[in-house]
């Protein structure tokens, strides 16, 4: 007897579906995907253990393959279960992406792929943004306040200005690169057009 597919869509994942103009742009997965072979697999704890010490981070891999094994002898009506779960997927979350091969043999020297240009030589001893900006007042570091934090800063005047425009700005890259090409051909000056009148500067 042949039976019929069943299609069920729920609400939850309706509603991570973002539409404009009936065009689905993007799904949002309700959490991340994991690579469930590679990590539940005890012949590479080796392996992750060396990324891991490698990328500095704080996963165990000893620990989330010991509470895979403690969730697969659970029942899944079991109360436990779903805590166990919930623990199991927060211990993989610490566990950092493999890391490609070819930078492993780099060790920690980094490794030039291609040079374009040549570096500028100046006359003059330069300076860094840091000097530049607080001598131009564009930026304070000192003298902040009780409240805040060794690495705070303020953003004074035109720097000021020019993060409000570009966080504020009301336009995409996409439009404004398409304004660009339109504008190309008829303006030498095109770009700037485009920064000044969009408020992107």
């Amino acid at each position: 007897m042949l039976r019929k597919p069943r299609i069920s869509i729920s609400l939850l994942s309706l509603r991570r579906k973002i539409h404009v103009s009936s065009r689905v742009l993007w799904n949002i997965p309700k959490s991340m995907e994991l690579d469930d072979e590679y990590l539940f697999n005890t012949d590479n704890i080796k392996d992750i253990e060396d990324n891991i010490s490698r990328r500095k981070s704080i996963g165990n891999i000893r620990l989330v393959n010991e509470m895979h094994e403690k969730l697969k002898s659970l029942k899944t009506n079991d109360s436990k279960y779903q805590s166990v779960k919930a623990q199991l997927v927060e211990e993989c979350r610490r566990i950092p992406n493999r890391t490609h091969p070819d930078i492993i043999s780099y060790i920690d020297t980094p490794k030039v792929v291609k040079y374009i240009g040549s570096k500028r030589v100046f006359d003059f001893p330069h300076k860094e943004f840091y000097e530049i900006s607080k001598r131009l007042k564009l930026v304070r570091t000192e003298q902040l306040g009780s409240l805040a934090g060794s690495r705070t800063y303020y953003l004074l005047g035109q720097m000021a200005e020019l993060e409000h425009a570009l966080v504020s700005s009301q336009r995409s890259c996409r439009e404004l690169w398409n304004e660009y090409k339109r504008r190309k051909n008829t303006s030498k000056n095109c770009i700037y057009y485009v920064i000044f009148r969009y408020g992107v500067l």
